[in-house]
């Protein structure tokens, strides 16, 4: 019996321990299939997410209500009086070959056109009356993107109203007079052709929340290419810049990269909200403006892309300074929008 008794206790250690090993084996494969699955399910809903994306960017193209009628009936009184800057960089041709100028100049509602020559190798004189053509290299070199704003504050005193244009758009002359006619409703906003909005929920992730989808109607944000606005908005824009310049934008290429945005910011911030209603600005897709300019921007300011062509090298290499563009666009709305939210504004709303 003490044979038997001291067999089955050295049999009844080594069964334990191999099972416990059994056990400790069957958890490992366990614990390995169970991260297997996790990443697995990650990985999918990271390309759910990327493929929502592509198809929002490149395949569905939002629908406007159309305006055509509206745009054709628009009048503005011929007392009403607008001025017009414009920046000089890098496509000075463009500039003296295309519809933009003599569109501008023939316009009866536009009575000054100020000329931005931002870079000494690309300078011309415009000659016309209604054109005034400024040295700018100084300031483009120490305000960047921002200076035309510092000339909308510093030299329009004839209009209170300044249009903000690129270089490379088109339009006829009823797209100057239904913006006008707009903001003849309501003064206290900024509008134009093309509008953003930050992305919300899980597309959030991407690009800090940076959306590039056309906005129709009311928005947060109003970009500088076909952007119209109270001079006096101009001067808030020095006043509240220090509270970014030198965080964000130091890390911007080209230097003040972001400068619509801030200043729809700011011009919100100012003005105030409408009832019921995040922001007071407003976009007009619709509107007959073109960008005759095919080619990305210079510097890439833009991040321009578009098209799906996986198989080419240069699709993926502006994919990825379109991608760089989004985030560091959207790092700066996130960054101006809280740090204006903790400011109170310096003058209030100008009447």
């Amino acid at each position: 019996m003490e044979e038997g008794s001291i067999r089955n206790r050295r049999i009844i250690p080594r069964i334990g321990i191999s099972s416990l090993r059994q056990v400790s084996l069957k958890s490992k494969w366990h614990g390995k299939k169970r991260n297997a699955k996790f990443f697995a399910i990650l990985l999918t809903f990271g390309f759910y997410l990327m493929v929502v994306h592509l198809v929002r960017m490149h395949i569905v193209k939002p629908k406007f209500r159309k305006r055509e009628d509206k745009i054709k009936r628009a009048k503005v009184p011929s007392n009403i009086k607008a001025s017009v800057i414009i920046m000089n960089y890098g496509r000075p041709e463009l500039l003296k070959t295309s519809r933009l100028l003599p569109t501008l100049t023939q316009h009866k509602n536009i009575d000054e056109i100020f000329l931005l020559h931002a870079n000494n190798k690309t300078k011309f004189h415009y000659d016309h009356e209604k054109v005034t053509n400024i040295d700018a290299v100084k300031e483009n070199d120490t305000l960047g993107l921002s200076m035309r704003f510092h000339f909308c504050d510093k030299l329009v005193a004839k209009n209170d109203w300044v249009f903000m244009i690129d270089d490379d758009m088109e339009f006829p002359p009823e797209s100057v007079t239904f913006l006008l006619s707009e903001f003849m409703v309501d003064s206290k906003r900024i509008i134009g052709r093309w509008g953003r909005d930050m992305n919300k929920g899980a597309l959030s992730l991407f690009s800090d929340g940076y959306n590039t989808v056309e906005r129709d109607g009311v928005c947060e944000v109003v970009l500088t290419k076909f952007m119209l606005m109270e001079q006096s908005i101009c001067k808030a824009f020095g006043e509240h810049k220090g509270i970014v310049e030198d965080s964000v934008v130091r890390y911007s290429k080209p230097y003040w990269n972001g400068e619509d945005i801030f200043m729809s910011l700011v011009a919100n911030h100012v003005y105030g909200y409408e009832k019921k209603r995040e922001y007071r600005n407003r976009a007009y897709p619709h509107l007959n403006v073109v960008d005759v300019n095919n080619l990305e921007k210079e510097s890439g300011i833009s991040g321009s892309h578009s098209g799906f062509r996986p198989w080419s090298s240069k699709w993926w290499s502006t994919l990825n300074n379109h991608l760089a563009h989004k985030t560091y666009r959207g790092q700066f709305w996130n960054a101006a929008r809280n740090e204006l939210r903790r400011t109170k504004s310096k003058k209030g709303r100008k009447n």
